[in-house]
């Protein structure tokens, strides 16, 4: 797991980073990038210091972030072609590299050769800090875990190399250790967490500082600690609750810099013999089977979340989001969604442009203050969303790369599902937030249906002229293939409108070798085309006939037999009676040599 040594603090951030405004007229996409180009500065050059825009007219623009965020994040998926990168925030990623230490392994033992990965293993061992010195050579986890910290140094070594920041990183056989190792030896160095030293770093690290316990559900599981080793320490319960509720208050910080408080080990305390019943503990702070399944697994460092990767596909989500103080009218909480709607509809432009997808929703969040007048009265901060299909006009304008259009698109619909929400929901609002979701391919260029109602491009065509018929076939310097065949169909059945002497097709015997006696092609007697001799031969010689008939009477129609039209010299026939007599008759007409013509077959019978 890494993370990003350059990430500026909130007040930072806002005296460097651009900045959008509450307005009627939002500023065009142009505006915001010359503001975020002067806000930012130019390649090294330090933007001259400036007060921090008011935070609750103003919203910070991270669109300079996200643009190097998304240059680290495609490092690290080129450094590791075979592992799963996942992008887990703006500054953080994780990164599996099972198949690469696999495949290293594996190599070494097929050539009987520990050279490379003693060296990967010094490598790693070198360039990191550990909770507890690794053993790689008494233990093959420590030795796998070894070549993990080697492929770390790399991936921080190539993302220094195209970007110039500096990186942190945390190697363990888990995601959770992973990430909280990573905070360990800042900046600019990586640690390493072994099987062997769990338990040892649970001993110190703060239980507020795991994912997932930051917020209000660590707040629950602090008050069932605060329970749960009051009911279970010898001596005074009041005094001994007094105690445990200031070591709760003693913690400071968020996240992975959080200090002081409960450890991770207290955790164990809810699962142990002495401990009140887990029913007990669920009932008084709301945590469930679930949750209290997770939070054992967690009391010993356990962790089987996996690495999705995602760099290449995207985030599921593009999310705009603003807090400010309490609104009382729905027409200041229309100001920040425009806000936002511009800001995610110039994202996801960017985005399509990148990856080539579109949302087919969006979910408007936002978070209501306590109203006890409400109906029916809200005692407390209540967050709630609600989805609705991605405007059609606002997928217009993207596709026609009109940002602001779209905005505006997008604006509208917010306002129209906030609104239908009603004041008793929405007011008093601190929080509003767009996210689009449920992305789907975009259609490329050219490979629409539409492709199939186009006139397919024809190749250069030859012409052959010759007594009876003109015809025109594909020119190629190769044999001629079926492909020569059907296109000879097409231009026979095309060419000419002369007069029919026969009925008949040409016999491919007929065929001659022409001037060359060598050649291995043939040539037609009617009309000079050179085939291969055999199928292709006779092939050709079924296109003329099938340009014959194209060209005679057709012989589907009703009608009597003698409306049809004779050749020169054809003679009536008496109609033969089936079965010595008695039977159906038909009429079969002959040719000048008393032949049966080829139109008999398609007499009505």
């Amino acid at each position: 797991r890494t993370k990003n040594d350059d990430d500026d603090d909130d007040d930072d951030a806002l005296r460097r980073a651009a900045t959008y405004r509450p307005s009627d007229d939002a500023p065009s996409a142009s505006a915001r990038d010359a503001l975020t180009s002067r806000s930012a500065g130019d390649g090294d050059r330090a933007a001259p210091p400036a007060d921090p825009p008011d935070r609750e007219r103003r919203k910070v623009s991270l669109a300079r972030y996200r643009r190097a965020s998304r240059t680290v994040m495609e490092t690290l998926a080129d450094a590791f072609p075979d592992g799963a990168v996942e992008r887990a925030s703006i500054d953080e990623a994780y990164v599996d590299v099972t198949r690469e230490v696999d495949a290293i392994l594996r190599d070494a033992a097929s050539r009987e050769n520990d050279v490379d990965v003693s060296s990967r293993v010094a490598s790693g061992v070198n360039a990191s800090g550990f909770v507890r010195a690794l053993r790689p050579d008494a233990s093959v986890s420590d030795r796998r875990l070894a070549l993990g910290a080697d492929a770390g140094r790399r991936a921080r070594a190539a993302v220094f190399e195209k970007t110039g920041y500096t990186m942190s990183g945390g190697i363990a056989h888990n995601k959770m250790l992973a990430k909280l190792a990573s905070a360990r030896n800042k900046p600019n160095r990586q640690t390493v967490v072994s099987r062997a030293a769990t338990a040892e770093m649970l001993e110190t690290l703060p239980m507020r500082s795991i994912k997932g316990l930051g917020g209000k559900l660590g707040e629950r599981v602090e008050r069932a600690l605060v329970e749960a080793l009051s009911n279970a320490s010898e001596g005074s319960s009041a005094e001994i609750r007094s105690e445990m509720e200031r070591k709760a208050r003693s913690g400071t910080g968020r996240g992975s810099s959080r200090e002081g408080g409960f450890t991770a080990a207290s955790l164990r305390a809810l699962f142990s013999s002495s401990a009140p019943s887990l029913d007990r503990v669920r009932g008084i702070d709301g945590i469930d089977h679930k949750t209290s399944v997770w939070l054992e697994r967690v009391s010993r460092g356990e962790d089987d979340d996996k690495v999705v990767a995602n760099v290449k596909d995207g985030a599921k989500s593009v999310t705009a989001f603003k807090s400010f103080k309490a609104v009382f009218e729905k027409e200041k909480a229309h100001r920040w969604l425009k806000v936002l709607a511009f800001e995610l509809a110039e994202r996801l432009h960017e985005d399509r442009l990148r990856l080539r997808r579109a949302p087919k929703n969006v979910r408007l969040e936002y978070r209501a203050e306590p109203n006890k007048n409400a109906d029916p009265p809200r005692l407390a901060f209540e967050t709630r969303s609600k989805t609705f299909a991605f405007p059609k006009n606002a997928t217009t304008a993207l596709v026609a790369g009109d940002v602001d259009d779209a905005g505006d698109a997008l604006a509208e619909a917010a306002f129209r599902v906030f609104d239908s929400l009603g004041p008793e929901t929405t007011l008093p609002c601190t929080r509003v937030g767009l996210a689009a979701s449920d992305f789907v391919p975009t259609p490329v260029a050219g490979n629409g249906i539409e492709r199939f109602f186009k006139e397919p491009s024809k190749p250069a065509k030859r012409r052959v002229e010759h007594d009876e018929c003109l015809v025109e076939t594909e020119k190629k310097n190769d044999v001629d293939d079926v492909d020569d065949v059907d296109a000879s169909v097409r231009a026979v059945l095309a060419a000419s409108d002369e007069p029919l002497v026969a009925l008949r097709p040409p016999d491919p015997g007929t065929f001659s070798a022409g001037e060359d006696a060598s050649s291995p092609f043939v040539a037609c007697p009617r009309c000079g085309l050179r085939t291969a001799p055999g199928r292709d031969a006779q092939s050709h010689a079924d296109e003329h006939m099938a340009f014959d008939l194209s060209k005679s009477e057709p012989q589907h129609r009703f009608g009597s037999f003698s409306s049809l039209p004779k050749s020169g010299g054809e003679k009536k026939r008496r109609p033969a009676a089936r079965n010595g007599g008695g039977g159906k008759k038909r009429s079969v007409r002959g040719d000048a040599s008393g032949t049966a013509s080829v139109s008999a077959f398609f007499a009505k019978r």
